[in-house]
């Protein structure tokens, strides 16, 4: 991620919880940083251990793929955690082309997944 940062300095080994403000002191880029970083790394950490690397709402799951009546397939909206990170689908439901099949008809369907700083 590019960006005008002063300094990148969260280490999950250090095992901290929070970064605390003094009174009088400038605040800094990086104190916030290091703070979203500490809260990230908490929740991807609690994620992991709840939800696994991968996995969505048992009864409410995202990126379901249904198959239509012309060949083609729907996209569900929901959630999905790929390695801890929700990606989340709206409700709009584009069809995507008809796949390629293999002599089998087997048709397998990627989802890029992809994070940008905002």
């Amino acid at each position: 991620m590019k960006g005008d940062f002063s300094r990148d300095t969260f280490d999950p080994l250090k095992h901290f919880s929070r970064v605390l403000t003094q009174q009088g002191r400038v605040s800094l880029d990086a104190d916030w940083n290091e703070q979203a970083d500490i809260t990230a790394h908490r929740t991807e950490t609690e994620a992991r251990d709840v939800i696994g690397l991968c996995g969505a709402p048992k009864h409410n799951a995202g990126f379901k793929i249904l198959n239509g009546s012309r060949g083609d397939f729907t996209i569900g909206a929901g959630r999905f955690y790929v390695r801890t990170t929700k990606r989340s689908r709206l409700p709009i439901n584009p069809i995507c082309p008809e796949p390629r099949r293999s002599k089998t008809q087997e048709v397998i369907l990627f989802i890029s997944m992809f994070g940008s700083a905002i």
